[in-house]
């Protein structure tokens, strides 16, 4: 459970930053410059980069859970 709170908030906080910028640039009239976009595809490759390893970290686990039984 904690693990999911976490997840959640690791989401939530890189998902902040292109939202901040997008709005404050619209909010104050001007057109985002290229450091801008730099850092909201950072921000985007970190989430893809933090579900990637938490959905394979899920996978190999329920995989060495699983029982292999031997055709008879």
């Amino acid at each position: 459970m904690v693990c999911s709170v976490l997840f959640v908030g690791a989401v939530v906080v890189l998902e902040a930053l292109p939202v901040h910028l997008l709005v404050m640039a619209a909010f104050q009239g001007r057109q985002l410059g290229g450091f801008d976009w730099i850092r909201i595809a950072a921000s985007s490759a970190l989430i893809l980069a933090v579900c990637a390893v938490v959905f394979v970290q899920i996978d190999f686990a329920r995989l060495a859970s699983v029982r292999f039984e031997q055709p008879v």
